[in-house]
């Protein structure tokens, strides 16, 4: 994460216009790392810490994304993008 860190730093005192998405995790990797390997019957790894992750699916990042190419409130800004519930 420092490398994403600096990055936006740089951005930040480029100035270019930008706008920075930070994004908590997509929804289609659930699916490749939960649950085919669960329908086959294959081992699925996790963790024992207490952390949520609010899933996003990408055709939404697709949209915000779109939309805030479209105005200008956008220009230097920092979103965060996250799905609507927290799953652990």
């Amino acid at each position: 994460m420092n490398l994403k860190a600096c990055t936006e730093k740089f951005l930040q005192e480029s100035g270019l216009n930008h706008t920075i998405f930070r994004l908590t995790g997509f929804h289609q990797a659930v699916i490749g790392n939960y649950a085919v390997p669960i329908l086959e019957d294959k081992q699925v790894w996790g963790t024992n810490d207490d952390t949520r992750t609010a899933y996003i699916d990408t055709q939404d990042v697709a949209r915000c994304t779109l939309a805030a190419l479209r105005t200008e409130k956008a220009d230097g800004k920092t979103l965060t993008l996250s799905g609507p519930k927290a799953w652990s």
